[in-house]
């Protein structure tokens, strides 16, 4: 019996283990797959991604690591599964793929009092419906070591994202569009940030702004296109200084492009695209407090409504200083190219390109010491320098000041300006214009081919104007009316359609050592009293034309007629003739009446040869000095077909031994050999 029993429990024994292990082993193998399968995950996340990779939405996050145990990032890092990370830089916090709404608290995201915490903040959407220009998608207070890159902070009813008294932190390939407030709002004491490459379009105020205080940030590379409705493009305010705005589209703003306002220094803005702004492209208003230092540089400036770049100040306002507006390509804007207003001083605009644009190319309004050089100026529908109220001295010198639908420098009750070495051609008005201006020199510029005048002084005095050249400007070279006491020295002043210098009313004005030359008249004087005019050289224009050209195989005879520009015919003119480079003047002969024969020794030259010079330098009392050249080319085979022609004595042998008889004997050859040999193959 005991023997069956133990049989049974045997028997059960050995079922229970076929039934049972099987399913131990399953449960082992599975927990082997699992664990492969976690370490596997583990390789494939890296230590700045969140815990679970997905889309989550959620209402708000506050971040503040002087609440610890409660809000710290520690503390959100282990209560959630979307953020991850240690905070280092090697392993920063991370948040990634959430959506958050913000309808609770008014912020979406609000990080503060992070200092030394590494972390990232990307593929995030956030939006709030508080509409308050300091709350947004983003808020970083007192925060560094952040990374902001591909989020979309938009729709919100107040600003994208807000930095406060942040630092060291990166913001970059965001989007943020259609905020009632700002795209990007720094609002204090934010220093050392940079905003890069985000697109930022259409909000309701401001694309990026500085707001108290905010130093050394760096905004490069951003889309901001206000597509009409953003006030304006970029502002700095409140001394932001430091600051580098460069490579930035800004464009379409219902404003400013960019806008600079009181103490705001140091600052530089450089190979930015600002088009098609509804107000100037860039603007600093310094009404609330001066704008010093700043530099503007290589930036392409075109199609804004009402001007490139203006720099003002209201009266008795501290002034603004030491501003540079250089390189810049700054065309088609509605008014002028450059602006500088009241209370403004000392600054630099040079090499810029100004065309076309709607107003003045440059205007000066105000303001001392201004350097305007190296610019070309080209083309402004107005006048292309405009100066109104200088208060002491400016310097413009070395433009190209051309093609200006009026004034091409037009001075306007200003005083100790220098207008230097400057190339003023085809303005439609006056070359250079004072009027009611003193104590100014223009000197050493080219001016040449303007509309009415040279140089028109216009109830001005004690200004000097000397070592200019003047030529082909339309009625006067220097014109002065109702001006007394000004200079007019060593001037070259030629080819004007009336006078050379005209004086109008205008007494004891020194006209001393200049050359005059070309003009219809000399120097005219009308209703004036006072004047000294001495050691003035006045020339006309001599006039020369061939009337007749003999050439032979032995001699060249040609006659030449002299006359000035209203063809009078010039007695006595002094001539020197060179002829292949040899001095021939011996041989000119003068004929009477304006005719002048010279006989010369026969150069042939072949058909592939160059042509002989023939030089005249001729002199006349009371002309200008005039250089002549002819070139004469002369083939032997011409001059031997006139001879055959019987146009001169022909003499066979004298022929025969020339290098045309030679050709024409061997063509003759050549042709009776032809002869002879057609008539043999026909017998």
């Amino acid at each position: 019996m005991k023997m069956r029993i133990f049989k049974i429990r045997k028997k059960i024994l050995l079922i229970t283990l076929i039934f049972v292990l099987p399913i131990i082993l399953s449960l082992f193998s599975l927990m082997e797959f699992n664990n492969i399968s976690i370490e596997n995950n583990e390789q494939l996340i890296s230590e700045d991604s969140p815990k679970i990779s997905g889309s989550w939405s959620v209402n708000n996050i506050l971040i503040d690591e002087t609440n610890i145990g409660s809000q710290d990032w520690a503390t959100r890092e282990a209560a959630y599964a979307w953020l991850s990370g240690a905070g280092i830089f090697s392993n920063p916090y991370v948040i990634e793929n959430v959506t958050f709404t913000g309808s609770f608290a008014g912020y979406p995201i609000w990080i503060k009092d992070s200092i030394g915490v590494y972390f990232i903040i990307r593929n995030v959407t956030a939006s709030s419906s508080w509409a308050f220009p300091f709350l947004g998608g983003i808020i970083l207070t007192n925060v560094n070591n952040g990374y902001l890159i591909n989020n979309n902070f938009s729709n919100n009813a107040g600003s994208g994202i807000v930095l406060d008294r942040s630092y060291n932190n990166t913001i970059e390939g965001n989007s943020l569009n259609e905020n009632d407030y700002h795209g990007i709002m720094l609002s204090d004491d934010s220093d050392n940030n940079t905003i890069l490459a985000n697109t930022i379009t259409n909000n309701s105020v401001i694309g990026i702004y500085l707001n108290i205080n905010n130093t050394k940030n760096i905004i490069e590379n951003n889309l901001i296109d206000g597509q009409s409705n953003q006030a304006t493009g970029i502002k700095l305010a409140a001394s932001s200084s430091n600051n580098i705005i460069k490579n930035n589209t800004i464009i379409n703003n219902k404003f400013e492009g960019i806008l600079f306002s009181n103490d705001c220094n140091n600052n530089t803005i450089m190979k930015n695209s600002i088009i098609g702004n509804g107000r100037e492209g860039i603007q600093f208003d310094g009404q609330f407090g001066p704008l010093h230092k700043n530099t503007i540089s290589k930036n392409e400036i075109h199609n804004n409504n009402m001007g490139g770049i203006r720099i003002g100040s209201l009266p008795a306002k501290p002034v603004s200083e030491g501003n540079i507006i250089i390189d810049n390509n700054i065309t088609n804007n509605g008014l002028s190219g450059v602006n500088l207003e009241a209370w403004t001083n000392s600054s630099l605009i040079a090499g810029n390109t100004i065309t076309e644009n709607n107003h003045d190319g440059v205007y000066l309004y105000g303001g001392n010491n201004h350097t305007v050089i190296n610019n070309n100026i080209i083309s402004n529908k107005y006048h292309g320098i405009y100066v109104q109220y200088a208060l002491n001295t400016h310097f413009i010198s070395k433009n190209v000041v051309n093609s200006n639908g009026r004034e091409g420098i037009y001075i306007w009750m200003s005083d100790d300006l220098v207008i230097s070495a400057n190339t003023i051609s085809s303005n439609n008005y006056n070359g250079i214009k004072l009027f009611d201006s003193n104590f100014n020199t223009i000197t050493g510029n080219i001016i040449s081919k303007n509309n009415i005048s040279g140089i028109l002084l216009d109830q001005s005095e004690d200004n000097i104007i000397s070592g200019n050249f003047l030529d082909i400007n339309m009625y006067r070279g220097i014109s002065l009316q109702d001006s007394n006491d000004n200079t007019i020295i060593v001037n070259s002043i030629s080819n004007s359609q009336k006078s050379g210098i005209h004086l109008l009313s205008s007494n004891y004005t020194l006209v001393s050592y200049n050359d005059i030359y070309g003009n219809s008249i000399c120097i005219n004087e009308t209703s004036s009293v006072g004047n000294i005019f001495q050691n003035n050289t006045c020339f006309k224009t001599l006039y020369v034309v061939v009337i007749e050209e003999l050439f032979t195989a032995d001699e060249f005879i040609i006659v030449l007629k002299i006359t000035d520009e209203d063809g009078n015919t010039i007695e006595g003119a002094t001539i020197q003739v060179w002829w292949d480079g040899d001095n021939v003047s011996a041989s000119m002969e003068e004929m009477g009446n304006g005719l002048y024969n010279i006989t010369l020794n026969a150069i042939l030259v072949g058909s592939e040869d160059p042509p002989i010079l023939l030089n005249f330098s001729i002199t006349a009392s009371g002309y200008e000095n005039l250089y002549y050249e002819l070139e004469i080319s002369v083939d032997p085979i011409a001059v031997t077909v006139a001879k055959i022609a019987g146009d001169e004595p022909f003499d066979i042998l004298s022929f025969i031994m020339t290098p045309a008889g030679i050709i024409i004997i061997v063509a003759i050859i050549g042709g009776v050999v032809v002869v002879i040999i057609i008539i043999k193959k026909k017998h």
